[in-house]
């Protein structure tokens, strides 16, 4: 049995979801509240499709009522029952109906806003920022990209990410410290367990 869904790429308006899909940002809104009825809207389509709806009364709820309802109050988004139980063919497919609203309402809106683009180097911690034209854009599999719609958000995230790190690295650090000094009590093969562990924690 075949679906017109935009998740399978037979939506009604394909191209459009396509084109805009891969111009959002990938964390946070933009400066344009037109772009943000269609990120809100993805996210929250792509909730009910691979977790079942379940993220729809809790953290995807502000992101509704702040981007979508101002400009579509009659937006039919669902519950997470909906999305879970036996209605939710039903649901789907009235997702997929508000998805064509939202993208035929944006078919003659302006669709520019600012992007902000940062690359994270997992292994070393450093960072690049789109705002940085100094440099050159990084390449090489240990570094991790990120689009954002705004500086704040980007900041935020990166300030996140800075810590997560610097506590990896104290992490690594006293477990090498752990090691040696079980060298030093002779249990061997308890040091050599905890290499491994050191060593599967800094490919991570």
């Amino acid at each position: 049995m075949s679906f017109n869904w935009y998740i399978t790429g037979s939506g009604k308006n394909q191209k459009m979801y396509d084109f805009l899909s891969a111009r959002i940002p990938t964390i946070g809104y933009t400066d344009n509240n037109d772009v943000n009825l269609f990120i809100a809207a993805k996210r929250m389509y792509i909730d009910a499709y691979a977790h079942c709806g379940q993220h729809l009364d809790k953290n995807l709820r502000e992101d509704f009522v702040q981007h979508i309802s101002p400009i579509m109050p009659d937006f039919a988004l669902g519950s997470p029952d909906d999305y879970s139980y036996g209605r939710r063919e039903e649901a789907l497919n009235l997702l997929e109906r508000e998805m064509n609203r939202v993208l035929e309402y944006l078919e003659d809106k302006c669709l520019g806003f600012a992007s902000y683009e940062l690359w994270f180097n997992e292994k070393t911690g450093s960072f690049y920022s789109s705002l940085d034209h100094s440099k050159s854009v990084p390449v090489g599999s240990d570094w991790h990209r990120e689009i954002f719609g705004s500086e704040e958000d980007m900041m935020i995230w990166l300030r996140g990410r800075e810590d997560i790190w610097r506590k990896h690295q104290a992490l690594l650090g006293h477990l090498e410290k752990a090691k040696e000094g079980l060298r030093e009590l002779g249990a061997g093969e308890d040091a050599k367990l905890l290499e491994e562990i050191v060593e599967r924690l800094s490919k991570t």
